[in-house]
C-alpha cells in the first residue's frame, strides 16, 4: 500500500493513524509546489512495485482534478480522506472511472487526522488526545481553551520536523517538550518586537480592522495577538506570496467571505478563513489592492 500526504502537523497525525491500521510500503509527501511531480513519482513507483492500493489524506485536489483522475486511472483502490472544500460537481468524474474503486471521506468539520482516527476506529487514549489538539490547531478553533497548547504543538512539530515528531510522539509527549516550546515562544516574541521596531507590522489608519505583516516567520503568533485585539484581517506579504487570514468572529456572512476570496485570490476553494496565493507586482500595490477589495465588500477602511 502507498500513502500520499501533505507535509504538516495534520498530515503527521494522519500517518500515525494509518500506520496503526495498515502496513505501508511507501509514503509520498507534497506541499503542493511539487504536486504533479509527486503524483507522477508515486504512479511510477506503483507500476514498478505492483502496488494497487493508495490512501490519500489531508490533500486537496480542488484545483487539480486532472491529477486525481490520473491517480485513479493507475490504482485499483483509492481511499481519499480530506477536510478541504470542493466546488459543486467536482466528484462527477466518479461515474466515468473504469477499474478503480474510489472512496472519499470529505468532511470540513474536522481535521484530516481526526477523520482518519474516526474512519479507522482507533480508540487509543493518547492518540485521541493528541489528534484533538491537532484538530484545534488545523481547524483554527481559536475560542477553544487549548488553543495556545495547539500552537505549541505545531511549533514543536516544525522545530523537530516530520519523521522525528512521529517517532517522538508514539506513546506520549517527549521529555523536552515544555523546555523546547518555551524556548520557541521566547524567540518568537523577540522577533515580533523586532518587526514592530522595523515597521514590518502595519495597521490600517483610523479603523482597527486590518494588519499587514511583511514577514512569514512569526505570522501565526502575530495573527493570534492581532485577532484577540479585534483585527478582522491579518495578512502577511513577502516576495510574491500572500497569506490571508480572516478572524472567525467577523460579522461578514459566508457569501461575503467567498466573494472577498474570489476578488483577492481568484478562487473560492480551500479554507474559508485562510488561504494563500501568489501575485505579480509591488508589495505595496498588492496591499492597497487587498484593502480596496475589503472595502468593496462593505468594510469602511480608508488608507
Amino acid at each position: 500500500m502507498i500513502v500520499f500526504l501533505h507535509n504538516d502537523l495534520d498530515a503527521v497525525g494522519c500517518e500515525i493513524c494509518i500506520r496503526k491500521k495498515f502496513l505501508i510500503d511507501k509514503v509520498f509527501y507534497t506541499n503542493y509546489g511539487d504536486f504533479e511531480d509527486k503524483v507522477n513519482a508515486l504512479i511510477q513507483y506503483a507500476k514498478e512495485h505492483n502496488e494497487k492500493q493508495l490512501i490519500i489524506a489531508d490533500l486537496s485536489f480542488a484545483e487539480h482534478q486532472d491529477l486525481l483522475i490520473k491517480i485513479c486511472d493507475n490504482f485499483e483502490m483509492v481511499l481519499h480522506i480530506d477536510h478541504h472544500s470542493y466546488p459543486e460537481g467536482f466528484f462527477d468524474f466518479e461515474k466515468t472511472l473504469n477499474g478503480c474503486v474510489y472512496k472519499k471521506i470529505i468532511n470540513t468539520a474536522h481535521c484530516a487526522a481526526k477523520l482518519c482516527r474516526m474512519t479507522f476506529k482507533l480508540e487509543d487514549k493518547f492518540l485521541t488526545d493528541l489528534i484533538d489538539i491537532i484538530d484545534i490547531y488545523d481547524c483554527w478553533r481559536d475560542q477553544h481553551k487549548d488553543f495556545d497548547k495547539a500552537q505549541d504543538l505545531n511549533n514543536y512539530f516544525w522545530e523537530v520536523s516530520y519523521e522525528p515528531f512521529m517517532e517522538l510522539f508514539k506513546t506520549g509527549y517527549p521529555n523536552d517538550y515544555e523546555t523546547v516550546t518555551k524556548s520557541i515562544r521566547d524567540y518568537r516574541n523577540k522577533r515580533i518586537e523586532e518587526l514592530e521596531k522595523n515597521n514590518l507590522i502595519m495597521r490600517s489608519k483610523g479603523f482597527n480592522k486590518i494588519t499587514f505583516v511583511f514577514d512569514f516567520e512569526v505570522f501565526n503568533d502575530i495573527m493570534i495577538k492581532e485577532m484577540k485585539n479585534g483585527q478582522e484581517f491579518v495578512i502577511a506579504i513577502k516576495g510574491n506570496i500572500v497569506k490571508f487570514r480572516i478572524n472567525q468572529k467577523t460579522p461578514l456572512m459566508k457569501q461575503s467571505l467567498e466573494e472577498l476570496r474570489l476578488k483577492i485570490a481568484g478562487k473560492v476553494t480551500g479554507h474559508l478563513y485562510a488561504f494563500t496565493y501568489n501575485f505579480e507586482g509591488e508589495t505595496v500595490n498588492e496591499a492597497k489592492r487587498i484593502a480596496k477589495c475589503i472595502q468593496e465588500i462593505g468594510e469602511d477602511i480608508p488608507f
